[in-house]
């Protein structure tokens, strides 16, 4: 074409004309996604739901990441050691600056000093729980500038700090900005791929940070928030999109139904860090009783699940076969043995009350649940379906409950996933029932497992064994991650259910 045009219109016309189709390709290469719920924060520390985080993970560089194999890798940090795990030595990587507000400096131990003390300390801080074992000094947490590039953290009892920095609300932020309100307003905070040059409620747009780290592959990516899953779907069918996530109904529409719009692909992966649990409330007098809970995991046909009611958008999962490299079970599924269980109690409930997300998904699973425990247990079951902010309140607040859907999403957190599944007898702080995750049993069963390598081994069943014995949830299944991808771009199919946009690739 551009031939054409200089022959007919003289150079002049050409020059004018060529710079029109260089900005043309220039639109042609912004990554349009399109995601149905909007942003809540561009304070990392503050932020829960998945859709922020995938933000922050294009923007906010985390000193530690989990790759798609389930590794801890270094990213903003080049190493962290300790003989002891208890006093933790960091090293940072040289050459990476922040965009926007940090006037583009290099990154340095104060600001990741700050960003640690500060999540550590803050009241709206989501992750201030790592940080409950660090020394204190001053009464703050003994977290120390040894150099430029060098940090120090100490705690009193040892963890396994590495998995911890992989947190996603751990990105780091400029030392000058801490003490200030996050406002969206404000330009660029970090020192990832990409800063976020515009910022509105329809929306943000993404441009590559030239200093940032990891390194972006795509130029710009315009992020659309739109609400209605059904108007997205039409966006990408006519090309004003290159991809959107699938909810439950659109995954059953594109597999069952029409198949996979024009000039689009599906791309799906089994294996997202994306679960399903029940939660149970271990202090409820009625499920204190480790039987009652067993009776209540046995009773569950995960693969009936999968199958009928969400189509194959879920495998079902045992407790360990959540982890990487293992195959998905259903091994917990033992109706008759369940019988016998309930029927042994002294006193089994009569009736409880199943607390589950509004999505479909969630709402689907739960009836199916109920069902499930009415048939084999003649277990009445009340759904009562929440708000996410009112049922993760409910669950993490110490507030009383009987059994909740809970999924999992710890976006660069494999062990937290684990341990879930662990046993509940520690509580932590304000009633949370969940866990410790520096437990020293699972540190040391997790590890050993890690070193044994991903084949379900003496290892696995042992840990599966205990589990199974005093469950504090029931396993149900892992999610399937679809996208609708335009077939211009590769999407590297990944463990991490996040759209990681710097590692999409041009065709």
């Amino acid at each position: 074409m551009k031939s054409v045009v200089v022959k007919f219109l003289g150079l002049a016309g050409a020059a004018v004309l060529l710079a029109a189709c260089d900005r043309a390709a220039e639109v042609d290469e912004v990554f349009e996604v399109a995601v149905s719920a909007p942003f809540t924060s561009l304070d990392p520390v503050r932020t829960v739901d998945a859709n922020t985080l995938q933000l922050h993970l294009n923007t906010y560089s985390l000193l530690f990441r989990q790759r798609r194999n389930g590794e801890v890798e270094p990213s903003l940090a080049v190493s962290a050691d300790s003989p002891d795990r208890k006093r933790w030595e960091i090293v940072l990587r040289r050459g990476v600056h922040f965009c926007g507000v940090a006037g583009d400096r290099e990154v340095n131990a104060d600001d990741v000093v700050a960003t640690l003390t500060r999540a550590a300390l803050s009241p709206n801080s989501r992750v201030s729980w790592v940080f409950r074992e660090v020394e204190k000094a001053g009464g703050k947490p003994r977290i120390e500038k040894l150099a430029a590039d060098r940090l120090a953290v100490y705690f009193r009892e040892p963890v396994d700090l590495p998995r911890y920095l992989t947190l996603p609300q751990l990105g780091v932020l400029p030392a000058e900005v801490i003490d200030r309100k996050l406002s969206p307003t404000e330009s660029s905070m970090g020192s990832g791929p990409y800063r976020i040059s515009r910022y509105g409620p329809d929306g943000v747009e993404l441009t590559t940070c030239a200093g940032g780290f990891p390194k972006a592959k795509i130029d710009k990516v315009r992020i659309r928030i739109v609400r209605d899953r059904q108007v997205a779907m039409g966006m990408i069918k006519s090309g004003q999109v290159d991809a959107m996530e699938l909810d439950f109904s659109q995954w059953r529409q594109v597999t069952t139904e029409k198949g996979a719009p024009k000039d689009t692909r599906l791309v799906y992966n089994a294996n997202p860090a994306d679960f399903r649990y029940i939660l149970f409330n271990t202090r409820d007098p009625r499920l204190r009783d480790p039987a009652a809970r067993r009776a209540l995991n046995h009773a569950l046909d995960r693969s009936k699940l999968c199958r009928g009611p969400l189509l194959n958008f879920c495998r079902p999962v045992n407790f360990v076969s959540a982890m990487e490299g293992v195959e998905g079970g259903n091994d917990l599924y033992q109706p008759e043995k369940a019988k016998q269980e309930w029927q042994a109690l002294a006193s089994p409930p009569r009736e409880i009350t199943l607390l589950t997300f509004s999505n479909e998904v969630d709402r689907t699973v739960a009836q199916w649940v109920a069902r499930e425990w009415k048939k084999t247990l003649g277990l009445e079951v009340k759904v009562k379906v929440m708000d996410f902010g009112p049922l993760l309140g409910t669950l993490f607040g110490g507030k009383e409950f009987t059994a909740a859907t809970l999924w999992v999403q710890p976006l660069s957190d494999l062990p937290e996933i684990w341990f879930l599944a662990w046993q509940p007898g520690d509580m932590p702080p304000r009633g949370r029932n969940i866990s410790r995750l520096d437990d020293p049993r699972f540190t040391a069963l997790f590890n050993e497992l890690r070193q044994r390598g991903r084949v379900q081994g003496w290892l696995s069943q042992k840990v599966e064994a205990v589990l199974e014995q005093d469950p504090p949830a029931a396993p149900l299944y892992q999610l399937t991650w679809a996208w609708l991808v335009n077939k211009d771009y590769e999407l590297p199919v990944g463990r991490i259910k996040t759209l990681e946009l710097w590692e999409v690739t041009p065709r």
